[in-house]
């Protein structure tokens, strides 16, 4: 299930297909456009917070999933950043 716009996934699924920095510039713009560089940052939150708790993740017991998933989203802060700093000159 895919809730993007239509001609979002147009741009995304492209991607795979025949890359491009001007699909990709879009798609960065499309995202800022939807959620500020501080929402994306508390919805990512939201979803580690969450799955750290759940009782339903494999492994989230194990120190070494939870330290793997604190460090995917210490990158993910720095991917929001950057991609809004590159959204932004769109």
């Amino acid at each position: 299930m895919n809730t993007l716009p239509a001609e979002i996934q147009e741009y995304y699924y492209s991607l795979d297909q025949k890359p491009s920095t001007e699909n990709a510039q879009l798609l960065m713009a499309a995202f800022f456009k939807e959620f500020s560089p501080e929402k994306a940052e508390q919805e990512l939150w939201l979803l580690l917070s969450g799955a750290l708790t759940s009782t339903h993740l494999p492994y989230a017991a194990l120190p070494e999933e939870r330290g793997c998933m604190l460090h995917f989203y210490e990158w993910m802060k720095v991917v929001v950043k950057a991609g809004s700093v590159l959204g932004a000159g769109l």
